[in-house]
C-alpha cells in the first residue's frame, strides 16, 4: 500500500489479522498505536512490517505491560520495534485518614511505570503512624511500615491511618498520705489524680518527677499529653480547705474542682459533645461565665457547686429554629444591641453578675437600649411547642 507518508497508524481491537506486506510501503512510520491488550489477540503474518524502520515505537494499552513483557529493565519488543514507556504513566494518591492529627509526602502524577516511589507519613503532636490502607478496597494488605516504598505498576491510592499515642500516669505519696489515680490514657484524655491525707496531716501540693510544683488541686484533673509522674506532699497540722465541684448538663463534660485554700484560684473546664455547644458556667443558678475555662478566686470558706450548661444544636426543619452551623452574634454599638439570626427570638440580657436589665423579643435588626459600661450576657431563647430550647448565650461588652 501506499503509505510513505505515514507517520503514525493505530490496529484497533477489531483487527485480529496483519497480513504481508501490510506495511512494507511505510517507510517513515515512527509510532503504532497497538489496543491489542494482549499480544496473541492477533496475528501477524512474516515481512507485514519489512518496510518500516527500525526507530518506530510501539504503544501498548496501559494495564497491559507485563503481557507484552515490558519489565523493570524496561526492554520490550513487539514485531522487533522497541515498546515505550512515554505513555504508561500513573498516579499515586497518599494523604491522612484525617490531615488533622499527620500528613503524607512523596505522593504524586505522571510516573512512569516501574518508578520507584516512596511515602512518608508524619503524625501531629500526640499521634503516631499505625498503618497503611488502600482506599480503594480496604481489604488489601499493606505493609505497615513508615516510610513505605514500592515499585509502581499501577494507579495506586492510598491513605495513612493515625492513633493516639498513649501515656501512663503514675501517682504515688510521700510519708503521711496516699495517692490514687495511676493508670494508662489516650493523648488529651482527662485523667485524675486524688491524694489522701493521713489524721493529723493535710494535702499541700503535687510535683513532678523532678521535684516541681505542679498543682494544688485535689483531686488533680487534666489532659494527659505525655508521660506523668506525680507525687503528693502532705504537712502536718490541719488547714481550711474550699471545696469545688464541677458537673455537666446532657451534652458534654465538666473538668476540675477538688479542695482549694481560701483565696486560691480555681480553673474549671467544660467540652461539649458532638451536636452540642457549651450555653456557661452557673452557680446557684446564676450564670457566672460563657467561657469554657473559668478561672476565679476563692473569697470565702465552705463549699461551691458549678454547672456546665449545654445545649443541643438544631437543625432548621420549619420550626424557626436556626440550623446548626448558622452563625448567631449580639453586639452594641452606637447605642444599640445588634443581633445576628436571632429574629424571634426571646432575649434576655443580664450583668455579669447576673442581674436582668433587659427582656424582649428580637427581630430582625437592631435592638435600641442604653446600657452602662461594662460586661453583659445576652441569652436568646424559643419556644418549640411545650419546651422551651436556649439557642445562644453570648457576652458582650459595652464601652465608652
Amino acid at each position: 500500500m501506499g503509505c510513505s507518508s505515514l507517520a503514525s497508524v493505530t490496529i484497533p481491537n477489531s483487527i485480529t489479522r496483519i497480513e504481508k506486506g501490510a506495511f512494507s510501503a511505510c517507510s517513515n512510520l515512527q509510532d503504532i498505536e497497538l489496543e491489542w491488550d494482549n499480544p496473541n489477540r492477533g496475528t501477524v503474518d512474516t515481512d507485514a512490517f519489512s518496510g518500516v524502520p527500525l526507530s518506530c515505537r510501539v504503544h501498548i494499552p496501559k494495564g497491559s505491560e507485563e503481557r507484552y513483557g515490558y519489565s523493570w529493565d524496561l526492554k520490550a519488543v513487539w514485531q522487533g520495534f522497541l515498546i515505550v514507556s512515554d505513555r504508561y504513566i500513573y498516579t499515586v494518591s497518599a494523604e491522612a485518614s484525617d490531615s488533622t492529627v499527620g500528613h503524607v509526602t512523596g505522593g504524586r502524577d505522571n510516573i512512569i511505570l516501574y518508578t520507584t516511589i516512596t511515602l512518608t507519613a508524619d503524625a501531629a503532636e500526640g499521634y503516631h503512624f499505625e498503618k497503611w490502607t488502600d482506599r480503594r478496597d480496604d481489604s488489601i494488605p499493606l505493609p505497615a511500615v513508615n516510610p513505605y516504598t514500592f515499585v509502581v505498576t499501577e494507579d495506586v491510592d492510598v491513605q495513612a491511618v493515625f492513633a493516639k499515642n498513649s501515656y501512663t500516669l503514675s501517682v504515688s505519696a510521700g510519708a503521711n498520705g496516699s495517692a490514687a489515680g495511676s493508670g494508662v490514657g489516650l493523648y488529651k484524655d482527662y485523667i485524675k489524680a486524688t491524694a489522701t491525707a493521713y489524721e493529723g496531716y493535710y494535702f499541700v501540693k503535687w510535683t513532678d518527677a523532678k521535684g516541681d510544683s505542679v498543682s494544688a488541686n485535689n483531686p488533680y484533673e487534666f489532659p494527659l499529653i505525655r508521660d506523668t509522674e506525680l507525687r503528693a506532699v502532705f504537712k502536718e497540722g490541719y488547714r481550711s480547705r474550699v471545696t469545688v465541684t464541677a458537673s455537666a448538663t446532657k451534652g458534654g463534660n465538666a473538668y476540675g474542682g477538688g479542695e482549694y485554700d481560701n483565696g486560691g484560684m480555681v480553673r474549671l473546664d467544660a467540652s461539649a459533645d458532638l451536636g452540642y455547644y457549651f450555653t456557661g458556667w452557673t452557680h446557684d443558678g446564676v450564670r457566672v461565665s460563657t467561657e469554657t475555662m473559668y478561672v476565679f478566686s476563692l473569697t470565702e470558706g465552705g463549699s461551691y457547686s458549678y454547672t456546665a450548661g449545654f445545649a443541643r444544636y438544631i437543625t432548621e426543619t420549619g420550626n424557626g429554629l436556626p440550623a446548626a452551623d448558622l452563625e448567631v452574634r449580639a453586639y452594641y454599638a452606637d447605642g444599640a444591641l445588634h443581633l445576628v439570626n436571632l429574629a424571634g427570638s426571646v432575649v434576655l440580657v443580664s450583668t455579669i453578675g447576673g442581674r436582668q436589665v433587659l427582656q424582649f423579643k428580637a427581630g430582625d435588626g437592631e435592638y435600641p437600649a442604653a446600657l452602662p459600661i461594662g460586661v453583659y450576657i445576652l441569652s436568646a431563647i424559643r419556644q418549640l411547642k411545650s419546651v422551651t430550647i436556649e439557642v445562644a448565650a453570648i457576652k458582650f461588652v459595652v464601652k465608652e
